[in-house]
């Protein structure tokens, strides 16, 4: 009996114990808990702060704020913008006379942004306004989207070919339409990204896709979405088509309702070189305090998957194409030979009138990957330019000094040249003493 209650007494005890370690548990989860939602609570607060404060920035001009009051307590801000890059830039923008030139360089790693910048020829002033706006229509930079949602979507394969009628660069009903054999010509569609032909990318979509599949694929890459946190960047925008004609010139970027803003241009090509994963683009490093220089907020990398590695290899090699044999190869036919060697470099080409401002719009957005990518990703470049009368400059040139001087001065390529020039003349030498 005394055994029995022992035991009792033993139970009872070890129940009393584990409901305390179990309470503490759950109240240091609770406690926890608060933390974390009250950590989460202020960086949103912090957030809506810094935003306020862009709003001011971009309303009046000035510069960069590098501080600001927030309850009293003065935060710094520290920018992940590449002040000689951006020199540079702005060096090459003032050698010519383009209404308005904007620029954005965005690393693919972390989504920094390391160049942001507009100018306007009349004022001759630089500043941010033109990059952050989504006030100009993409045109056929929306190739892209629609390219990836035929890959992902649809059984078309980059190699698969096309009918078309008339010129590549129009897009009539009549050329829609038409199904004759008769004067026909055939393409890829590859080379049909390649050349930006407006007639194959519009009947593939008439035949293959729908409003809903091509509405959802350029919500994934960021279109009627906000894709910054520190600033109110505005939306890219794009509608649903009324009608199959009207998805066939959605999908070719032939319209200038798609709207799109500069940063989300360089952020297309950027979701192409991180194998299909959109990273959101981000300006600010950290926010810390004036006093303590103690952090207050890391900014923090942010992506999705939009499409799977094997499909964005397959756009890759569509936009590297443009580069080499499309509409960009003019630009692109004096690359320095050692950045040629080292980096792969795709684009894609759109112009159009319209927009705010109003003129003729060049775009150009490219990512430039070092083919050892085993440490980076590299960065992406989207350069729009604006003219009214005269045109002085494309702006796939624009990108293409931009890319050389960044992987010859800002992240230099040298080491790996004369490494690779070792490599062969040493592998050559070997060849030769064994013969």
């Amino acid at each position: 009996m005394k055994r029995i209650q022992k035991r009792q007494k033993i139970f009872v005890l070890a129940s009393v114990v584990l409901a305390v370690i179990v309470a503490g548990s759950l109240a240091r989860k609770a406690y926890n808990d608060y933390l974390i939602e009250k950590k989460n609570e202020r960086r949103l607060y912090l957030m809506a702060q810094i935003k306020n404060e862009f709003d001011r920035y971009f309303r009046d001009g000035g510069s960069w704020p590098t501080e600001v009051a927030v309850d009293g307590e003065k935060l710094g801000i520290e920018y992940a913008l590449n002040t000689e890059l951006e020199d540079y830039i702005k060096k090459i923008i003032s050698r010519y006379r383009s209404a308005h030139v904007s620029v954005v360089v965005m690393d693919n790693d972390s989504g920094h942004l390391l160049a942001s910048l507009g100018h306007s020829y009349k004022t001759d002033e630089f500043g941010p306004i033109l990059p952050f706006t989504a006030t100009h229509p993409a045109a056929s930079l929306f190739k892209i989207v629609t390219a990836a949602d035929l890959l992902e979507n649809t059984p078309v394969t980059e190699d698969s070919r096309f009918k078309f009628h008339g010129r590549g660069t129009t897009l009539y009903r009549r050329q829609l339409e038409r199904t004759s054999d008769r004067w026909a010509r055939y393409q890829s569609l590859e080379k049909a990204f390649a050349l930006s032909n407006n007639v194959i990318f519009g009947k593939a979509a008439i035949n293959k896709l729908n409003g809903e599949s091509l509405l959802k694929m350029a919500y994934n890459f960021g279109f009627n979405r906000d894709i910054m946190d520190e600033v109110n960047l505005s939306r890219s925008v794009l509608e649903m088509p009324e009608n199959q004609y009207n998805l066939a010139e959605l999908a070719s970027g032939f319209n200038r309702e798609t709207l799109i803003s500069p940063i989300h241009a360089a952020a297309l090509s950027a979701t192409v070189a991180n194998d299909g994963q959109f990273v959101k683009p981000r300006l600010i490093k950290r926010i810390y305090s004036k006093d303590t220089n103690e952090d207050i907020w890391i900014s923090s990398r942010s992506s999705y998957d939009v499409l799977s590695a094997e499909n964005s290899f397959a756009l890759k090699q569509m936009m590297e194409l443009t580069v080499e044999r499309g509409t960009a190869r003019s630009s692109f036919r004096r690359l320095d030979r050692k950045v040629k060697r080292f980096v792969s470099i795709g684009g894609k080409t759109g112009s159009i009138s319209g927009g705010l401002p109003d003129g003729k719009r060049d775009w150009f957005t490219a990512f430039a990957v070092p083919k050892d990518h085993a440490n980076s990703k590299g960065i992406s470049v989207s350069v729009m330019i604006v003219n009214d009368h005269k045109w002085y400059i494309k702006s796939s040139y624009l990108a293409k000094e931009i890319i050389e001087y960044y992987y010859k001065k800002i992240h230099s390529i040298e080491n790996a040249y004369l490494y690779d020039t070792q490599s062969r003349r040493g592998n050559q030498g070997k060849s030769t003493n064994g013969t």
